[in-house]
């Protein structure tokens, strides 16, 4: 037996984990990571709306108290003193993580190590690599899920964004407000929008992204943002400080069963993911505490009752905006202006988050054009009740 805890994956589900594992008391229980990579490095940034606390709040860089949303018609900007919208960059989570780590002798990290699958034995369960097993009582599994042919009536789309952290050659941005969307680069039947996170006058985060199926070249990201850098915001002259790209899943397909009843997915594999909005850093968080305090408590052998991602209210709220967007994508630019614009800003951070309280749900539906909605939430809840009779 190599571990009491095997975590596959080093990512941040898989960090999130140890991390609330130790901070729930587990120094007696030996925690192995198994991770594909040798290194950590920047490779992305975690946004999220403040809301819960959690052990990586060191790692915060910015918040802005004040967004906005562009689109043709014009601008809308929010803002909140009890709410902000916060990052992460990778390499300041990865730092805080696995220092950590380090100072807690019952846990190894294992890299460079591709886990293949499990194999259940006789006192817990094996993961298969390319480099032999490591067999423990209990894993849990934070590998992203394998694409397969979306099933009749499920919606799957990525967020697909390249990002340029860019220093201006002069002061252009107002450091105090993101720019959460700006659909004015939008053409065609895609949502696509540009993103942008100042850091300072001169420095921000710009990402072109948009929403679809099969990512385009990179190339082209590129270009669309020297496009929108020099059109819209007036730079002509910018210098590259750091480059990421990422798919963020926005699907209502059911996550994957676990391999094995000793094995408990986790993050995105455990549809952590918010369908509706690709948020999910606080939803790992707060999934990885429930799952750290449950485990210290009953035992490694007792597996955490399975749950839903999010509540069965939010997750049809997200399967009918979801679908009205497949429909419509046109719509996108005045649907989302339209939220902003009409909703408080404390309740629209919560509805982003996880749904947020019946009230802020109430609140954002009536914002949004209430005859196409209603049309597809009964076009939607149709199949959902078949399935619900199938049932009983």
């Amino acid at each position: 037996m190599d571990a009491d805890v095997l975590i596959i994956g080093a990512g941040c589900a898989g960090l999130s984990l140890a991390v609330h594992l130790l901070d729930a008391g587990a120094s007696d229980l030996e925690i192995v990571l198994l991770d594909r990579r040798d290194t950590h490095a920047r490779d992305r940034t975690w946004c999220y709306w403040s809301g819960l606390e959690h052990p990586f709040e060191g790692a915060v860089s910015h918040s802005w108290h004040r967004w906005k949303v562009i689109t043709s018609a014009g601008e809308v900007e929010r803002g909140s003193r009890s709410v902000a919208y916060r990052c992460i960059p990778a390499d300041a989570f990865y730092d805080l993580a696995l220092e950590r780590l380090e100072r807690s002798p019952n846990v190894r990290l294992v890299r460079e190590a591709s886990v293949e699958g499990f194999r259940d034995t006789d006192s817990g369960v094996a993961a298969v690599t390319d480099d032999g097993e490591f067999e423990a009582r209990r894993a849990f599994d934070s590998r992203p899920p394998i694409p397969g042919p979306v099933p009749a009536g499920e919606i799957h789309w990525l967020q697909h964004f390249v990002g340029l952290e860019i220093e201006a050659d002069r002061p252009v941005f107002d450091p105090s407000v993101a720019t959460l969307m700006d659909f004015r680069v939008m053409e065609g039947p895609d949502i696509r929008f540009m993103y942008v996170l100042p850091l300072d006058e001169r420095t921000a985060l710009v990402e072109d992204t948009f929403f679809g199926g099969a990512p385009r070249p990179e190339s082209e990201y590129l270009e669309s943002i020297a496009g929108y850098l020099e059109e819209r915001l007036g730079i002509g002259s910018w210098s590259e400080r750091h480059r990421e790209r990422g798919a963020i899943p926005m699907s209502t397909v059911p996550p994957p069963v676990s391999a094995s009843p000793r094995v408990t997915n986790i993050g995105v594999r455990a549809g952590l993911a918010r369908p509706a909005t690709g948020y999910a850093f606080l939803a790992i968080q707060r999934h990885s505490r429930r799952l750290a305090v449950y485990t210290v408590r009953a035992g490694v052998d007792r597996p955490m009752p399975r749950g839903r991602p999010y509540p069965r209210a939010t997750a049809f709220l997200d399967r009918v905006f979801l679908s009205y967007l497949e429909r419509r994508p046109q719509r996108a630019p005045e649907m989302f202006r339209d939220m902003f614009e009409r909703v408080a800003p404390e309740p629209m951070a919560r509805f982003l988050f996880d749904g947020g309280t019946p009230s802020d749900k109430v609140a954002v539906m009536r914002s949004l054009p209430a005859s196409p909605l209603v049309g597809q939430a009964l076009r939607d809840l149709g199949p959902a009740l078949r399935d619900t009779l199938r049932r009983t």
